[in-house]
């Protein structure tokens, strides 16, 4: 088997791609298999609360404008005092 740094990268993974993992407490223990990025969400959106979001740092910035001029990109967050912000164009 190749080093996994040989293997060429692909610029946008698609959900039909696979990944390889361990199954830890299977039957037989240790069991070496594959399952697809889309199986991969699949057990996210089933195990995955809102509630449990922890944001350990956010910028603060005053407004989108000035959290554009900071460096920050479409899509990332900031807040202004207790407002938690989306940057946006």
């Amino acid at each position: 088997m190749s080093k996994i740094n040989s293997y060429s990268v692909v610029a946008v993974p698609k959900l039909t791609d696979k990944l390889v993992g361990t199954s830890i407490d299977g039957v037989p223990a240790d069991v070496t298999y594959n399952f697809t990025l889309q199986q991969l969400l699949n057990l996210f959106s089933a195990n995955f609360s809102a509630s449990t979001i922890i944001i350990g740092s956010v910028p603060i910035y005053a407004d989108n404008a000035a959290a554009v001029a900071g460096g920050l990109a479409v899509g990332q967050i900031y807040r202004t005092g207790d407002a938690l912000k989306i940057v946006h164009v």
